[in-house]
């Protein structure tokens, strides 16, 4: 199920829904992003902030800051 969301399943540690802060060091995506996670079954996370979704951050660069509990919060 590469490059597929997963619906229900938890993936290192996230599940689609949560508040994630990503730290990105370097690279195209480098900057703090903070927003809610799609999780990809290959490990990597699309991070959905107020206006812009940003693709393909690597696990590793995420933390959890709230766990999905069906509400929609913005920080």
């Amino acid at each position: 199920m590469p490059n597929e969301l997963c619906v229900t399943l938890w993936v290192k540690g996230f599940q689609t829904g949560d508040m994630a802060k990503a730290i990105v060091p370097s690279g195209l995506k480098a900057g703090t992003h903070i927003g809610r996670v799609a999780v990809l079954a290959s490990g990597s996370c699309n991070i959905q902030k107020a206006q812009v979704v940003v693709q393909g951050i690597g696990y590793r660069h995420c933390r959890v800051i709230q766990r999905a509990d069906g509400y929609g919060y913005s920080f």
